[in-house]
């Protein structure tokens, strides 16, 4: 090379060949993995707002923010399972789909439920988000009766690139959903509890004597105790005096 002015050659320094910093091109990215909970479990006919599934929208590999606009929920449910919702934290996306299908017969066997969000989900690059399925489990609804709500292929999502509009190229983990069996009603379990105590000798005249620690255990519904019967018996221990009924002046009831 020479100088423009002076027509003298120039040497470049430093005269080898020198590198660029690098420039790595990403495309628009989401992987979608379910997520633990909710795990397998029985549901109550009448509830309302039960969590039936809960993915990750992950976006941390993209190259730009990812706008969703669609999610097809594949389910395999009674039609008796309605108001399915899907939330975004405590933000509901729109729409809410009534029922998880259109099958005339009232069952829903590897059909979808399709959400067209009338306002896209975008996923910020570099972050991921949860979305949340939500259901309310109908009167209809028959006792033994399973459902399943999952995401199991990649075309279940639509989206694309923020910035290019470019179609994403989106990465599920196929899982069919946790297993909601239905029941009519919750149980109680009632249990004499480890720590009650064994037969002994009590004082005439004293109070506050614990006769029995029982435990109780709800299980699928949370339920409401409105009535308990404590039966109290005459003693037959052999070998001493028969004791009476009569001798306990007052029977109460404590919660620990």
């Amino acid at each position: 090379s020479k100088g423009e002015s002076t027509g003298l050659t120039v040497t470049p320094t430093p005269a080898s060949s020198i590198s660029a910093s690098t420039q790595t091109v990403k495309a628009a990215t989401l992987t979608v993995t379910k997520n633990s909970t909710p795990a397998s479990k029985t549901v109550i006919t009448n509830s309302t707002g039960v969590l039936a599934g809960s993915w990750t929208f992950d976006g941390t590999s993209a190259g730009e923010d990812i706008r969703i606009t669609s999610l097809a929920i594949a389910a395999s449910t009674t039609n008796d399972l309605v108001n399915l919702t899907l939330k975004d934290g405590s933000a509901t996306l729109d729409p809410i789909n009534t029922t998880p299908c259109a099958e005339a017969d009232g069952y829903c066997t590897n059909a979808t439920s399709t959400f067209a969000l009338s306002v896209p989900l975008v996923i910020t690059k570099g972050t991921s988000k949860v979305l949340d399925l939500y259901v309310d489990i109908g009167s209809g609804s028959a006792a033994n009766d399973v459902n399943e709500f999952g995401i199991t292929s990649n075309a279940a999502i639509t989206a694309y690139g923020v910035t290019t509009g470019n179609e994403a190229s989106v990465t599920v983990t196929a899982n069919d959903g946790a297993s909601l069996t239905v029941a009519g009603a919750g149980t109680l379990t009632v249990n004499v509890d480890a720590s009650s105590p064994s037969i002994r000798k009590v004082v005439f005249g004293t109070t506050g004597i614990t006769l029995s620690d029982v435990r109780l255990k709800a299980t699928s519904e949370p339920v409401n105790i409105t009535q308990v019967k404590v039966w109290v018996a005459d003693g037959v221990v052999t070998g001493t005096n028969s004791g009476d009924y009569t001798q306990l002046a007052k029977v109460f009831i404590k919660k620990d």
